[in-house]
């Protein structure tokens, strides 16, 4: 993500300053126009931003589907009534797992918002259903966590 950042950071760099050149610079006795030069400069940083940010959504994607549908499959395995003395094991198993791995998911899902984060800042249009499953990740594990506690 780091990288993805510094190389974003650049790129936007350049397009604000190729924004607040003059578009006429006087060289000794000479008038050179260079707001084409600018205006493709500013074009071409852009296009890699917008590159970028396709290419950090295509990687968070992915991890960010995984993570809602085991969040969603623990939360209807934890609510999986015991009425046999193997579904009561299989949710204590699940309890147990789920307290097991609270710290390395909740890690998981900060790196994550941190993407989405990095991506809305420089304006990609994260679609609908992957904002939606990013800004309620963290209270669904949350409340998942809390389930398995009264559990």
């Amino acid at each position: 993500l780091v990288m993805f950042d510094a190389r974003l950071q650049s790129y936007s760099k350049v397009v604000r300053d190729a924004k607040a050149m003059e578009t006429e610079l006087d060289i000794g006795f000479v008038r050179v126009s260079v707001g084409s030069l600018n205006e493709s400069i500013e074009q071409h940083a852009s296009a890699w931003i917008g590159g970028i940010t396709k290419l950090l959504n295509a990687m968070a994607r992915p991890e960010l589907l995984a993570m809602h549908e085991e969040t969603t499959d623990l939360t209807e395995a934890l609510h999986r009534s015991p009425d046999t003395l193997e579904d009561l094991q299989f949710v204590l198993n699940q309890v147990a797992d789920i307290g097991r791995r609270s710290m390395e998911v909740e890690l998981h899902i900060a790196a994550l918002e941190e993407k989405y984060r990095t991506l809305r800042m420089y304006e990609f249009e994260v679609p609908e259903e992957e904002a939606s499953i990013i800004d309620g990740l963290h209270g669904s594990w949350g409340e998942l966590c809390n389930a398995a506690k009264v559990r």
